[in-house]
């Protein structure tokens, strides 16, 4: 029962790191586009949310500063962009692996003598 305790861990453990990876993608890809919505209404309405957000200012001029900000946001949401086109690749290998293990596992058990009766 080891093995098939370790085959079923690591299988879990894959699926695991898949699933977080997709969430940190979906949440670079949320905060980013959040962000320049939000420094974008800014950029329009200079006193919005005033009390609740202190930026820093970059630049000396506040409207290059803004889009400076809005940049950056839609740069982590296309790094968010970016993950899910990586993890297309990151599932045909841990498709790969699975596919391995579990023709591994059929060569075993194909190769194993039957038992003496």
């Amino acid at each position: 029962m080891g093995g098939l305790g370790l085959a079923v861990g690591l299988i879990i453990t894959v699926l695991a790191l898949i699933l977080a990876f997709y969430i940190a993608a979906f949440s670079l890809i949320l905060t980013g586009w959040l962000s320049a919505a939000i420094m974008i209404i800014r950029l329009f309405s200079p006193g919005f949310l005033e009390p609740y957000m202190d930026i820093y200012p970059l630049v000396p001029d506040p409207t290059l500063n803004t889009v400076i900000y809005i940049i950056g946001a839609l740069l982590i949401a296309a790094l968010g962009f970016g993950m899910f086109w990586l993890g297309t690749r990151m599932l045909r290998g841990a498709r790969f692996v699975f596919r391995f293990l579990f023709e591994k596992i059929r060569n075993s058990r194909k190769r194993a003598p039957a038992p003496a009766s």
